[in-house]
């Protein structure tokens, strides 16, 4: 699936398996200058979305991943690492809490 995105003036598309979304939209500066303003967007779409529910959900990552999740607050960004036994990183994600459950996005 293409992003809607690539629709928008400037865009170009990126390489590889991103190349379904824009790479940048016209100018590296005036975008990290958005960013860095809060006032920019990141077209994440090609990523992978993870949806861990029930009332365990923190214990059972805090004990599979990298981070401290018992004490995670609601609505709360974190980054965990998921390793192999041998300590190599094996996958990435970044995520919230909603009360409810755990939403990850992921490289897909």
């Amino acid at each position: 699936m293409i992003s809607p995105l690539l629709t928008l003036p400037g865009a170009v598309a990126g390489n590889g398996i991103d190349a379904e979304v824009a790479a940048h939209y016209g100018s590296f500066n005036a975008e990290q200058r958005l960013l860095e303003a809060a006032d920019g967007f990141v077209d994440l779409s090609h990523r992978d979305v993870i949806r861990v529910s029930g009332p365990e959900r923190l214990t059972w990552l805090h004990n599979l991943t990298t981070q401290f999740f018992l004490d995670l607050a609601p609505k709360v960004w974190t980054t965990a690492l998921i390793l192999s036994p041998q300590g190599h990183v094996e996958h990435a994600f970044a995520g919230y809490d909603d009360g409810e459950a755990f939403v990850a996005h992921t490289e897909p």
